[in-house]
């Protein structure tokens, strides 16, 4: 099971408590927002879709970290 969650704090907060009934890993992120458009296609982030289509056009050839 996979979940997904956008945690949120008052700035004085001393931290965020994960509680697990049993076993988890978790990846825990953090950062400033970039106020940016949000396209996502499964693993795929971009700002825009046609950001994601050129990144799932790419990919079979190999191509994804090259521009054009």
């Amino acid at each position: 099971m996979q979940r997904m969650a956008i945690l949120a704090n008052d700035a004085q907060a001393d931290g965020v408590l994960l509680e697990a009934a049993g076993d988890a890993k978790v990846l825990l992120i953090s950062g400033q927002p970039l106020n940016e458009p949000i396209a996502q296609y499964g693993p795929f982030v971009m700002n825009t879709d046609q950001e994601i289509y050129q990144a799932v056009k790419r990919l079979p050839a190999g191509r994804l970290g090259v521009a054009g």
